[in-house]
């Protein structure tokens, strides 16, 4: 089966699933990664130019990708920074890499949760250049993005859970499952101790990570 969103920068195809190569069976019996069906929904991205800032944490970070590839990245550490630095980093980038503006087809922003001020200067600044190149503006919760850039780099991972500092001994965090890339709780804020997550650490292997 072949899902195509046309109006959208992503071509979703039912193709057989790469970590046990359709087989539905690894050491691991059955697959993890498709549940044994064999069969697993691989994300191809068609090339498209999009900005992408992310200011939800301590670090202020712009990236500028066509399709999968990573053309250019730029961050700093500081929650001071945010405001001063993040449209110099735009700037920088796109003349490092001899790039015009108006070559974008879209804007990305992290939508939290997290700093309320960095956000609030992140899509501040995401809104102002679609709305200068008449472009859409694409809003990502910044759990999301964490999550998949572990099963990204670790396709061994079954369950992850990012976190985000929230002060008071509390964290922002959500569950994550591979196989769907979504979310398997609402986003929470929650209070860590020694037993935080334990009615999950019994019964699966579970990446906790984050700031």
């Amino acid at each position: 089966s072949e899902r195509r969103q046309h109006g959208n920068m992503t071509m979703i195809n039912n193709r057989p699933c790469p970590h046990c190569n359709g087989s539905g069976k690894t050491f691991s019996d059955p697959c993890p990664h498709c549940n044994g069906e064999g069969m697993k929904n691989v994300t191809n991205t068609i090339k498209v130019m999009i900005l992408n800032i992310d200011t939800s944490t301590n670090v202020c970070s712009v990236a500028l990708t066509d399709g999968n590839e990573v053309l250019a990245h730029k961050e700093i550490d500081g929650t001071q920074e945010h405001a001063s630095k993040l449209t110099s980093l735009i700037e920088i980038m796109f003349q490092e890499q001899n790039k015009e503006m108006s070559a974008l087809k879209a804007v990305a922003v992290s939508s939290g949760p997290g700093s309320y001020t960095g956000l609030r200067i992140g899509v501040s600044t995401a809104k102002g250049i679609c709305y200068a190149l008449s472009l859409p503006l694409i809003s990502i919760p910044t759990l999301d993005i964490i999550a998949q850039g572990l099963f990204m780099t670790c396709p061994e991972a079954q369950y992850a859970v990012p976190m985000i500092d929230a002060r008071r001994m509390e964290v922002y965090t959500a569950f994550y499952h591979a196989n769907t890339l979504e979310r398997l709780n609402e986003i929470e804020s929650k209070i860590i101790d020694n037993t935080a997550f334990e009615e999950h650490l019994g019964n699966h292997e579970i990446y906790l990570f984050g700031n």
